[in-house]
């Protein structure tokens, strides 16, 4: 029988570019949504539906036909994996908890940022920000939600990370 993947072996499925286009075709429909609220709250996708939305994100073809809580899902479970696969295996390094780094803002916090994915970084913050502002998510549910997934699996600051994006 062969071993079974744990969270920590499993490997992203979609490029940072492919994640890039997942999390524009949310932020379009932040702003229009009649029903916003479903954002990262719906349950997860069919594997089929999964391989057709990052399939579609990988090759830059629009991804405005697919459900947007469905992509929405997608990026919350691919986010933790190009994450952790990232050189550094984490976005924010525990250095900036550890040595008591005051971040006020995306700018101050952006040095330490993982440089593969500061891209990544500039466009989620940005979409978490168009998120709060569009009343989505509150910025305390948007810290809970997404900050643990930005920091080593290891890390010891899970609790610390959301206040940064609050």
């Amino acid at each position: 029988m062969p071993p079974q993947r744990t969270e920590e072996e499993k490997k992203p499925s979609v490029s940072v570019d492919g994640f890039l286009c997942l999390v524009q075709a949310v932020d379009v429909d932040v702003e229009v949504s009649f029903s916003p609220e479903t954002l990262y709250h719906s349950p997860h996708c069919s594997s089929v539906t999964r391989e057709e939305v990052i399939r579609a994100a990988e090759v830059g073809n629009s991804v405005q036909s697919f459900d947007p809580n469905t992509v929405s899902m997608i990026i919350l479970e691919e986010l933790p994996l190009l994450v952790s696969s990232s050189p550094a295996g984490c976005l924010v390094p525990d250095r900036v908890f550890s040595q008591g780094v005051s971040c006020e803002s995306e700018k101050e916090l952006r040095p330490f940022v993982e440089p593969s994915l500061l891209k990544l970084w500039k466009t989620l913050f940005s979409h978490l920000v168009n998120v709060v502002k569009n009343n989505v998510m509150r910025a305390e549910e948007v810290g809970s939600m997404f900050g643990s997934l930005l920091i080593a699996q290891s890390s010891q600051h899970r609790k610390e990370v959301g206040k940064y994006l609050n």
